[in-house]
């Protein structure tokens, strides 16, 4: 029998999937749960800005897989993140910014 949670195949596949409906709603509400008990009567405005930055991150995400991005910065943020898909799954995780990879000593030495 094939191990599915250790095949590599499955594994690469199934690490860089976007969200279903099913997994994305659920979770959803489980943060606003979170955030209402976290953050009171300012939950709302709080949950806002999460849900709006994961749209904002998931765009660009979306951007960089499927659009040429050949210019500046948007050339820079493909590069960083196609290099963590196509060269080293275990570094650079910023999509949005290679910042939080210097941070947390994610990026490429």
């Amino acid at each position: 029998m094939v191990d599915l949670v250790r095949c590599p195949v499955v594994w690469a596949r199934t690490r860089h999937l976007d969200f279903a409906p099913a997994v994305s709603i659920p979770l959803a509400i489980i943060f606003y749960g979170l955030f209402i008990f976290l953050f009171g009567r300012t939950a709302p405005a709080v949950w806002a800005g999460f849900a709006g930055g994961y749209v904002c991150y998931d765009s660009i995400h979306y951007a960089i897989h499927h659009f040429p991005m050949k210019s500046g910065i948007w050339n820079r943020l493909k590069q960083h993140h196609l290099r963590h898909h196509y060269l080293d799954d275990h570094a650079g995780y910023g999509v949005s910014s290679p910042f939080w990879d210097y941070v947390f000593r994610t990026n490429r030495r």
